[in-house]
């Protein structure tokens, strides 16, 4: 029987790392928990979020059975991200396989966490619109002012076209 090997997250300090620490909870809910479920979870969740060990406080995981007491095919699994500063990511993965379901789910957790500390780098938390220039009316509208613009000449006298260029 192989030893249990338990994924854990370093925490640097002082540009060293020290030994691991737990930061990760694994719950379930109408699901038996076994060892070796235990340690997918650990699996999966180590290889999407380690690279992010430094910068994430805690990693919970909860397992269910969505149908509740009668058997099911739906299994769901809900991560939830602290990172060290900000709110927490929560990210939910369902399928028929349980394996699958925490497959997607640990793989979104690290694209989501990405994400979230890119804008927190970048400072790009709000998406910036240029502003837009109002267009000009066509032949036949109606502007705001309820002036019909049909046959109407722009600005200008008639030897001028709309940018105001003299065709003389």
């Amino acid at each position: 029987m192989k030893p249990h090997v338990r994924h854990e997250f370093p925490i640097p300090v002082n540009s060293k790392v020290e030994q691991p620490t737990s930061k990760l909870s694994i719950r379930s809910n109408l699901i038996e928990l076994t060892h070796d479920l235990r340690e997918i979870v650990e699996r999966r969740i180590f290889f999407a979020l380690s690279r992010f060990g430094p910068r994430i406080d805690r990693v919970s995981v909860l397992l269910e059975d969505v149908s509740g007491s009668r058997p099911s095919d739906v299994q769901r699994c809900r991560i939830v991200i602290k990172p060290q500063r900000g709110d927490e990511l929560t990210v939910t993965a369902t399928d028929a396989d349980l394996h699958a379901a925490i497959s997607f789910a640990a793989d979104r957790a690290g694209r989501a966490l990405q994400r979230e500390l890119e804008r927190r780098r970048t400072g790009s938390r709000q998406i910036t619109r240029t502003p837009q220039t109002p267009a000009e009316p066509q032949d036949g509208a109606v502007t705001a002012d309820g002036v019909c613009t049909q046959g109407e000449k722009h600005a200008g006298t008639d030897s001028e076209d709309r940018r105001g260029n003299s065709h003389s």
